[in-house]
């Protein structure tokens, strides 16, 4: 490991001694994220993932500055919208922002007017690249990861009933669970699906468990939030009834998950998308891995890996445009971008649309323990 570590700080010498000989630029980029949440663990991920990407780029390329400038916004959209006009006003070309599919739509509306540049972290809509073509993203829209799990769970996990715990009070779980239950059927029209709309939060979930139990349901899938999964958890104990669980990335890190939830139950098993396989031992990977590690006394996580992704990826594109202050120069790069190796995959590409094509990693989660399964082609 530590031989793969030397070989990045080799590789980024070399460049680093090619680089020094060119004229020194300076760029800043704008991050807007909600930072009034002091305890919002994803948030600290995010910052301290670009931090380190920051780091690690200037290592590579010591002729490019990459400046950070960060305007917090909170929950309102219009404060998500005075933080673009700020960013605006800055004259940044390009920006790192837009954790939630909302606050990315907002950003993403005003920055495009102004030919700016943004590369979200986290959102998943497809509302949010569409006709969009100075917006961008690394991870999955929401379409690509119902199909693949629902792909998934009919040719791996074959449950006897599938049940849907639909949340229709947020875009994020109702179009997942949509697009999941669909594309299901659609693969398998004889497997019987049981759905259940609630409304996120929803503390007594006796009458869903009850339900489930009747009709024999053996899968959930439940594409909601951590909150969600740990109330159906607890609640479904007390009646003996331990389905096996389906989900993704709303559910937190699979180390809360095994820790918080799954020690909840005698029996648990669950199988959910995640960011990245966190052990791959590519270099960069591994000099992300160590560099985290040394300035913030802790592993990595999934979010500090994507947002570490999406900071990358941009600076990339920073290096690489003719005019590093136009956001069209950086647009134009973005989309040229084919196979960069990445922390959280080995292979990135945008394809049409300014959509991701990479693979989707699936983790298996028991009370004994967090297990890969399988990348999703």
């Amino acid at each position: 490991m530590k031989g793969l570590y030397l070989l990045f700080l080799i590789a980024v010498g070399w460049l680093g001694l090619s680089e020094s000989l060119a004229e020194q630029r300076r760029v800043t980029v704008g991050v807007a994220l909600r930072l009034n949440e002091q305890y919002d663990h994803h948030l600290i991920s995010y910052t301290r993932g670009i931090e380190t990407a920051q780091y690690l780029f200037s290592q590579r390329y010591p002729s490019l500055i990459i400046a950070l400038k960060t305007v917090p916004h909170g929950w309102e959209l219009s404060s998500v919208v005075d933080a673009a006009n700020s960013l605006i006003q800055a004259r940044v070309p390009a920006v790192l922002g837009g954790e939630m599919s909302e606050e990315a739509l907002v950003l993403g509306e005003r920055l495009e007017a102004e030919k700016v540049v943004l590369m979200t972290l986290a959102a998943t809509s497809p509302q949010v690249t569409a006709s969009r073509p100075y917006v961008f993203r690394t991870w999955f829209s929401d379409t690509e990861v119902a199909d693949r799990m629902a792909r998934f769970t009919t040719e791996h996990l074959k449950p006897a009933v599938l049940g849907v715990f639909h949340v229709v009070s947020s875009p994020y779980t109702d179009y997942l669970s949509r697009r999941f239950r669909a594309d299901v059927q659609s693969s398998n029209p004889k497997l019987r699906v049981v759905t259940v709309k609630v409304l996120r939060r929803t503390e007594d979930l006796s009458q869903v468990i009850d339900l489930f139990m009747k009709e024999g349901v053996t899968h959930v899938a439940m594409f909601s939030y951590d909150g969600d999964l740990l109330r159906f958890v607890a609640q479904s104990r007390g009646k003996r009834y331990f389905p096996v669980f389906i989900g993704s990335d709303g559910w937190g890190s699979n180390e809360f998950v095994l820790s918080r939830i799954a020690s909840l139950t005698p029996s648990f098993e669950a199988y959910r998308a995640a960011y990245w396989k966190d052990d791959d031992a590519t270099p960069l990977g591994l000099a992300f891995r160590q560099e985290f590690q040394a300035r913030f006394k802790e592993r990595p996580d999934g979010w500090a890996a994507i947002a570490f992704d999406a900071a990358w990826l941009l600076f990339t594109a920073i290096a690489r445009a003719k005019d590093p202050q136009s956001g069209r120069g950086i647009q134009t790069e973005l989309q040229a971008i084919r196979d960069l190796p990445l922390v959280t995959t080995e292979r990135f590409s945008l394809g049409p649309g300014n959509l991701s094509q990479r693979d989707l990693h699936v983790y298996q989660i028991t009370q004994h323990g967090i297990r890969y399964q399988a990348a999703l082609k």
